[in-house]
């Protein structure tokens, strides 16, 4: 089946009917904590997440950081 522009309009208005005013349960301030959240999220529950990142961005605030903390992999290259 071939999705048309009407088509795709009328599916985009049901979803943003369907999802007014939904918002994420993960959360985050940046794409950085974005990311490592939802990695984080495919093991556990988004609230064990969100109680987990606290801690960890409180202390972590780029991808550098979490680098610095294992300086042993800092030094293999991946490619």
């Amino acid at each position: 089946m071939r999705v048309t522009k009407k088509i795709r309009e009328e599916q985009l208005a049901i979803l943003e009917e369907t999802y007014r005013g939904a918002k994420p349960e993960l959360i985050f301030h940046n794409p950085f904590e974005l990311l490592i959240a939802v990695i984080l999220s495919a093991q556990c529950t988004d609230k064990r997440v969100n109680v987990t990142t606290k801690r960890l961005f409180s202390k972590v605030k780029s991808p550098e950081d979490i680098m610095a903390m294992f300086p042993e992999a800092a030094l293999q290259e991946v490619f």
